[in-house]
């Protein structure tokens, strides 16, 4: 990992440590404490190193509504070691094809209304579900190299 992923995934261990069960996020649909931000990120960024290349040169982008999840998203990405381009649900699927051609992602993460939208589009990069990647346990030896 370089620098700035480092900081921003050594920020969110140490107020996971600190703050523990206080409300990191909040959103439409509830909110997700320090230590389930960290661990649901960790999980999240161990599918996916383990589904797809990651690395500073593989992008993941994130095509979700402004949330929880897109934040867990981020911080995954970042604990996987890759880039994450935030793409909201508001931009015109004719500009997020445009930018997934430029950016050539490792991935796209977005929930199951992102995927039977995204679907139609013939993008040649893997479409994971949300939650579907949040499922099971933390990896250390995939995401802590």
């Amino acid at each position: 990992m370089n620098f700035h992923y480092t900081s921003a995934v050594s920020m969110l261990d140490k107020a996971a440590e600190r703050f523990g069960s206080a409300t990191a996020f909040r959103d439409a649909y509830g909110s997700i404490s320090f230590e389930c931000l960290y661990k649901t990120s960790r999980i999240l960024a161990s599918r996916l190193a383990d589904t797809v290349t990651t690395s500073r040169t593989s992008p993941v982008m994130v095509y979700l509504p402004k949330s929880i999840k897109s934040i867990v998203s981020f911080m995954g990405s970042m604990y996987a070691g890759s880039p994450y381009v935030p793409m909201d649900y508001n931009v015109p699927i004719a500009r997020f094809c445009a930018t997934a051609s430029n950016l050539c992602p490792t991935a796209v993460i977005t929930d199951t209304d992102g995927f039977n939208k995204l679907k139609c589009e013939g993008l040649d990069v893997p479409i994971l579900i949300y939650d579907e990647l949040i499922k099971g346990e933390a990896n250390d030896d995939l995401i802590d190299s």
